[in-house]
């Protein structure tokens, strides 16, 4: 008998709501008695018994308890004799209870890898993957069986358990079966009230005066569209029966070429013309295996492509041939998923041409659309297609696709439209800051959100995350009852009350994407299938169900939760995340099975119930929002692909077609906008780089609240009442800035680049201006105001709001004069506005019966307001808004300032009246000796009473000095602060020099570098009894320097072995692209991702970056950091390889690596026999000699040509 009773678990309580007491199907193996099993281990220890700790079904489950003591640890369970299968079989499930989480990892407790072991009847071994756990608490693995014939169960493997101490899965019912398919029904679904045309993505033609024909000529049909801004033609002349047939040429502007080369349906077919005519104002192509359907609509060439018959595989784009001077420009929010059609930008920059093909997503019949943008020798490829993927029967679905194909000299008139209706709820979603928040203790929650709302932040959207319904590990969806641990539903509906008495929107958190095996209404029927029948997972824990099932539960869920918690708002995560292809049901019981279409219009259909079901708008995840925006009523303005942290920010996309159709808010979260970077709290840039692109791309607000309340305070008061003015109103015009600082048009700016600066001025329709200089490192001197790196400035048509976050007296603020509050911010210096003056944050709040609430933020203690030049007494208030008593006050130069009281968080000012006779001394700010004592420290505020009256100076030094290093000059410039001209004596680093000083003007004066040994370098300067004294310390080292920049572009491409180099092809797994977030060793790095192809053979990718021309001397090194990923399988590894292209086409190898470590490590190449030459650098990804391509996760970062040695060299520091 057992010396303690061991300790008994509980059952899942969703499945105790649900009477859920037997498993689905019969089991093979429940683990009650394990009596024999056999545990085999290598590089492992391990122990399986049973065990009460969990329960599900039973009375018992198998524990198992492992622990690696070596490299590759492997751990088998067997029975004590392989147990025979009722022949055939074709499926296996097993309940695992796991030990980490997918969103959490734990280095400590790797995700390990379940095998189920089965003895085929020829005696072979066959391995039936389940999958990795990456979830706790329990879920049920599935897997489709090979179809093979299979006798016996041979046991469980488990591998990757690189944990080195004891970790723990429990293990529960085994079922081996065959799947047997009945029937399903379904609803009907009421016809949706989108796409809002007939003409749906069809482009804007901003030519009002234009007209279009059709001709023949020959034996081609020719499409004409002639306006005031030039003539089109499209040709079409049927030979080849694919859209190589196609010829397009804008007069005037080059020549013709080929826009669809090599385009059509895939696999291609010996051409056979049935017959071509035209009827209508179009032209009908039949051949035997497809027929196109060509018309001209606007400058847009469509073409409807139907082969019945479910033979095709693809439907492709083709490329561009026969253009000049192609470049691609990929836009954000446009995303697919992976890689983005791009638009090509063809001829001279003076006159482009911009060319842009898309498939109309609202009606075709295909499983998913893929894309490629590339540029290679024997053509541009713009877009991928359309791909037919197999039902669970085996059967494709009949191919019909429309593509527009768009020509323009405009860049706006290629961007596609959105025919979705717009949201109802623009009105509210457009004036609130949004913030999921992770729910905990209830009361804790409302003290948080007390706190927020103390400040005046009420303006904004609360959702709860998954975390209201769950305790843990259980299901967070499909749910109607609120976590137990947390309350109940009682909790819940007391807690939505309290939110909504703040004055705050709240709603709960739901989707319909993600359903767990443990959830009430689980039935395996209702999971999406894949085309081999297999079940399609979703996130951790979870499998996605059907979207025909998930529209049907959400019309039968979301009334019975408004009923109980009474909410105004809610977040339906996850549909806008992913592409509409990214959940397709495969199985061919379900209407629409196979067409990602399917998917969309249920998804669109949840959207506009919910909005109905809350009686308020509906957020979701984003980054594929576009598909969805008005359906949704916002989603987080996120793009994460497009990395927009630190690529250009080319907006009109965005504004354009978005943002009449909905309220996407900030630029997602910070994590969302800036990857996995680690924010530090003490700075501020990216806080500021953050709010700088939610205004460009004229999303509304995120509350921050990472950082602390003082981020929380800037990020709703910075951007409110901008972002209230523009969300109801379209965009009138948008101009981009160059390198001059002259404004271009869109156009203009892509055909040149200049967009690449980020430096944008937005008018729009209702008046207002928002100017955003997205520079990471330039100023941009507007003239509406000197914009920092990230700087804005906004102001409305009738000057009511003015907002900005710009220069001010050297140094950066922040200012907002609206008619909801006003907002000052100093940032540490004090700061004088129109109507505010301090050193920090200051919020003010105009109250109805005219008294005014003044909330001074964190560091902040010396500010003053301006009340119509009237005088106040004030009245300091505490946390609660409990009246603490009367403060002093005092008046100068037209601002009531507050003399701070210890304990108050906010002062309650009345205004009195206007003072007849103010002491005059023009100066405000003053040096030492100026009116206020000698020995005043610059930066220090001083008040003065003069004749009875206050003012305030603020003393600053005698001089601004600023030293910089030139070659061997020490270069010193002074300028003077004084009231008048004087002479000054200036030492410095033991040399003495005269200068006469003139208030406000530079002087500069030149020192030389006698030595360059590291030491301080004094400052005194001295005119009177005036002296300012500063220090610089010289640096002198030996280091490496930069020599020459990689550009930006580059050529991509692959290589399989034994054939040619050609673009990138998808089908065979190869990428390239740009990653924010590159984890290594749990070390993130922006860079460059790449992986080898490994489907239909392998070999390597390469980027190709643009020449680069290094200097004579000194030598020079190419260095950067290489890694392969976290998360991938470890293989044998990466060869990394680095080449030399010279301009003859050449190719030198100079560095390379195997790599197999999830880590970071240094790769450097040798340049110096190059020096002076042009050169191009090649990154080269190879799966390696062995062709292992098992988890090659490729990762370049911190590319960089510098000197090969480090140089002596000096650095002057404050």
């Amino acid at each position: 008998m057992s010396s303690f009773a061991e300790m008994v678990g509980e059952r899942p309580y969703e499945m105790v709501w649900a009477g859920r007491t037997n498993d689905t199907r019969a089991t093979l193996i429940d683990f009650e008695n394990l009596d024999g099993w056999r545990v085999e281990t290598t590089d492992a220890v391990a122990t399986f018994r049973r065990s009460r700790e969990q329960q599900l079904w039973g009375d018992y489950v198998g524990k198992l308890t492992y622990r690696a003591t070596g490299k590759s640890p492997v751990v088998t369970i067997r029975p004590p004799q392989p147990i025979p299968l009722a022949a055939p079989v074709d499926c296996v499930n097993l309940w695992l209870y796991g030990n980490n989480w997918a969103w959490a990892p734990d280095k400590t407790t790797p995700q390990v890898q379940v095998t189920v072991l089965f003895r085929a009847a020829d005696g072979r071994t066959v391995r039936a993957p389940l999958g990795n756990v990456r979830w706790k608490e329990w879920f049920l693995m599935h897997r489709r069986l090979p179809s093979e014939s299979l006798v016996t169960l041979e046991g469980i493997e488990f591998t990757n358990g690189r944990n080195t101490e004891d970790r723990t899965l429990y293990l529960d019912n085994l079922t081996v079966y065959q799947e047997e398919l009945k029937p399903l029904t379904f609803a009907p679904r009421p016809k949706p009230p989108f796409p809002t045309r007939e003409e749906t993505i069809l482009p804007d033609n901003l030519t009002r005066q234009f007209r279009t024909s059709l001709t023949r000529s020959g034996a081609a049909y020719v499409f004409r569209y002639r306006g005031s801004d030039g003539e089109l033609q499209y040709r079409y002349e049927p030979r080849t029966g694919t859209l190589s047939d196609v010829t397009a040429h804008w007069l005037e502007r080059g020549k013709p070429f080929q826009p669809l080369d090599g385009g059509g349906v895939s696999p291609p077919q010996t051409p056979e013309l049935l017959d071509c005519r035209r009827v209508g104002d179009t032209v009908v192509a039949k051949w035997k295996h497809v027929t196109y359907t060509f018309r001209l609509w606007q400058k847009s060439l469509v073409v409807d492509i139907a082969a019945p018959g479910g033979e095709v595989r693809e439907v492709r784009f083709g490329k561009v041939v026969g253009v000049e001077n192609p470049r691609l420009v990929t836009i954000p929010y446009l995303s697919y998923g992976g890689p983005r059609p791009a638009v090509l930008v063809a001829g001279p920059t003076a006159e482009p041409l911009f060319i842009f093909a898309l498939p109309d997503f609202y009606r075709s019949n295909a499983s998913a659309l893929w894309a490629v943008n590339d540029i290679q020798p024997d053509g541009v490829t713009i877009n991928g297609g359309c791909r037919y993927e197999s039902n669970t029967d085996g059967k494709r679905n009949d191919c019909f696709e429309r593509f527009f194909l768009t020509v323009s000299p405009r860049f706006e008139e290629i961007l596609p439209n959105i025919p979705n209706p717009k949201s109802p709820w623009m009105h509210v979603a457009g004036e609130r800051l949004w913030r999921a928040h992770g729910a905990s203790n209830r009361e804790h929650d409302y003290q948080y959100w007390k706190n927020v709302a103390r400040y005046g932040m009420t303006k904004v959207v609360i959702t709860d995350h998954e975390t209201g319904w769950r305790d843990g590990g259980e299901s967070f969806t499909f749910r109607t009852r609120a976590a137990p641990k947390k309350g109940g539903d009682e909790s819940q509906r007391e807690y939505a009350a309290k939110i909504h008495a703040l004055g705050f929107r709240y709603g709960i958190y739901n989707n319909y994407t993600d359903f767990a095996p443990v959830n009430e209404f689980w039935d395996e029927d209702m999971v999406t299938r894949l085309p081999n029948g297999d079940w399609q997972h979703a996130w951790a824990r979870c499998y996605n169900p059907k979207p025909l099932r998930a529209v049907e539960f959400e019309a039968k869920l979301a009334p019975i939760i408004q009923q109980k918690f009474h909410l105004d708002t809610a977040y339906c995560d996850v549909h806008t995340a992913v592409t509409p292809w990214h959940y397709v049901d495969y199985d061919a019981r379900v209407p629409g099975a196979g067409k990602f279409t399917s998917t969309f219009y249920a998804y669109g259909e949840i959207m506009l119930h919910q909005k109905k079901t809350w009686n308020g708008p509906v957020y979701s995840e984003g980054n594929h929002h576009w598909f969805y925006c008005g359906l949704t009523d916002g989603n987080y303005g996120q793009d994460q692909a497009a990395h927009l942290a630190v690529n250009p920010w080319l907006v009109d996309f965005d504004l354009r077609k978005l943002h009449p159709l909905c309220c996407n808010f900030g630029m997602g979260n910070l994590e969302m906008f800036f990857g996995h970077e680690r924010l530090s709290k003490e700075r501020t840039d990216w806080l500021d780089r953050f709010l700088a692109a939610t205004l460009a791309f004229g999303h509304t607000g995120f509350l921050v609240m990472e950082g602390g309340i003082e981020n929380a305070v800037r990020s709703y008061f910075a951007l409110q009442q901008i972002h209230a003015a523009y969300a109801q109103s379209t965009v009138a015009d948008i101009r981009y800035a160059d390198e001059r600082g002259e404004l271009l048009d869109t156009s203009t700016a892509v055909a040149t680049g200049a967009f690449r600066r980020s430096q944008i001025a937005t008018c729009y329709a209702n008046g207002l201006r928002v100017i955003v200089n997205g520079h990471p490192t330039e100023t941009w001197k507007t003239a509406e105001a000197e914009l920092p790196p990230n700087g804005w400035f906004a102001r409305s048509a009738d000057d009511h709001l003015l907002a900005f976050s710009a220069i001010v007296d050297g140094h950066r603020a922040d200012y907002v004069d609206s008619p909801a509050y006003l907002y000052a911010d100093g940032r540490g210096t004090f700061t004088r506005f129109a109507k505010a003056a301090c050193d920090g944050q200051l919020i003010v709040h105009k109250r109805r019966d005219g008294t005014v609430e003044v909330i001074p933020v964190g560091k902040c203690t010396s500010f003053g307001v301006a009340l119509a030049g009237r005088t106040a007494t004030a009245i300091a208030l505490d946390k609660d808004g409990k009246e603490l008593g009367p403060v002093e006050t005092r008046f100068s130069r037209g601002l009531v300032y507050v003399m701070p009281h210890s304990g108050a968080f906010s002062y309650l000012l009345t205004p009195g009246t206007k003072p007849e006779a103010l002491p005059d001394y023009p100066r405000e700010r003053v040096v030492p000796g100026e009116i206020v004592p000698l020995d005043a420290k610059p930066g220090s505020r001083v008040w003065k009473q003069i004749n009875a009256a206050w003012m305030d100076f603020t003393v600053v030094p005698l001089v601004n000095a600023r030293l910089t290093l030139d070659n061997e000059q020490l270069k010193l410039e002074l300028v003077s602060n004084a009231a008048t001209s004087m002479t000054a004596e200036i030492s410095f680093d033991g040399h003495c020099q005269e200068a006469v000083l003139i208030p406000s003007q530079p002087v500069v004066l030149a020192f030389p570098l006698d030595k360059r040994d590291s030491r301080s370098l004094p400052l005194r300067v001295r005119a009177g009894e005036l002296t300012h004294t500063q220090q610089w310390e010289l640096k002198t080292e030996r280091k490496l320097l930069p020599l020459a920049s990689l550009a930006e572009k580059r050529t991509v491409g692959q290589c399989l072995r034994g054939a040619t180099e050609t673009g990138l092809v998808p089908a065979t797994g190869a990428t390239v692209h740009t990653d924010a977030d590159l984890s290594c060793g749990d070390v993130s790095k922006s860079g460059l991702f790449m992986h080898p192809p490994y489907q239909h053979g392998v070999g390597y990718v390469f980027a190709v970056y643009e020449p680069v021309v290094l200097p004579a001397q000194p030598p020079a090194a190419f260095r950067c950091d290489i890694g392969k990923r976290d998360g991938s399988d470890r293989g044998d590894g990466i060869l990394f390889r680095v080449a030399v292209v010279e301009p003859n086409g050449k190719e030198t190898i100079v560095a390379e690596k195997q790599w197999a470590e999830h880590a970071w490590t240094p790769l450097e190449a040798d340049l110096a026999r190059w020096a002076g030459q042009r050169i191009q650098i090649k990154l080269i990804s190879d799966v390696g000699p062995a062709n292992n391509s098992s988890g090659d996760w490729a990762c370049w970062a911190n590319l960089r040509i510098e000197t090969k040695e480090p140089i002596l060299c000096s650095s002057v520091h404050p």
